[in-house]
């Protein structure tokens, strides 16, 4: 320590020449005492301190962590689409057992991350035909999750318009479903299995609610075409669409 403060002295007066000595010689006047060393060293040092705390602060200020909102996909595989506000991706995640082998798959190929989701999505259904991920004329389900509800509902129109409109070899799939309401807590059902998403315990828990002879034990098993249809025998409010539009 003792040696870096002299040479932070040193550099202090060269770097600035004490040019007062002369100037008040030549005018005849009295040169004024100089403090000790200690004391200019001990006014400098926290100058120079002061930018290297600065950037230090910056440096260890936590980043403010991104607002994602997600898109929620069930066609048997099911898979969790999180995004920004530009709708560009942060992360894939499977929502139940073929879901996670199905996001693998995705994620071997570099240029998901940070890909735009209008332009993700046709590469999501080819690979998942490709790869035997989906069957079909297979229905799909939609959901979305977002801390506002018009960015929810504007996510889910976006996704849905997308798949409507997408190439015919990017069309594997049937008709397009979403539940209108949608239970945010699947995910942390303790009674789900590796077949259940989000997406399917909706489905389930809203049979369920118009009809209590059905358990989770008989609806399981079903097929997601199986729960669709009978969800609508029961009335159960579930929004189609077709999977082109006219």
């Amino acid at each position: 320590m003792k040696k870096f403060e002299k040479n932070l002295e040193r550099w202090a007066k060269e770097s600035v020449p004490d040019v007062l000595d002369k100037v008040l010689e030549q005018k005849g006047m009295p040169t004024p005492q100089k403090p000790p060393r200690s004391r200019r060293l001990g006014r400098l040092v926290p100058l120079l301190m002061l930018p290297i705390i600065a950037v230090l602060a910056l440096m260890l200020t936590p980043s403010e962590d991104l607002e994602a909102s997600s898109v929620y996909l069930d066609f048997e595989t099911a898979i969790e689409i999180q995004v920004d506000e530009e709708n560009r991706i942060l992360d894939l995640i499977g929502d139940n057992v073929s879901g996670q082998a199905f996001v693998q798959i995705l994620k071997e190929n570099p240029d998901w991350e940070n890909a735009d989701l209008d332009e993700f999505l046709p590469v999501l259904f080819e690979t998942a035909q490709m790869r035997g991920y989906i069957q079909a004329e297979s229905p799909v389900l939609v959901g979305t999750k977002a801390d506002e509800m018009a960015r929810k509902d504007e996510l889910k129109a976006m996704v849905i318009a997308r798949m409507q409109n997408l190439p015919m070899q990017a069309r594997p799939f049937g008709e397009i479903y979403d539940p209108a309401s949608e239970s945010m807590e699947a995910s942390e059902n303790p009674e789900m299995t590796g077949r259940m998403s989000m997406m399917r315990w909706t489905l389930i828990d809203q049979i369920m609610d118009a009809d209590s002879t059905y358990t989770l034990e008989t609806l399981e098993p079903l097929s997601l075409g199986e729960l669709i249809a009978l969800s609508q025998s029961l009335d159960v409010d579930v929004n189609m669409h077709p999977r082109m539009r006219p």
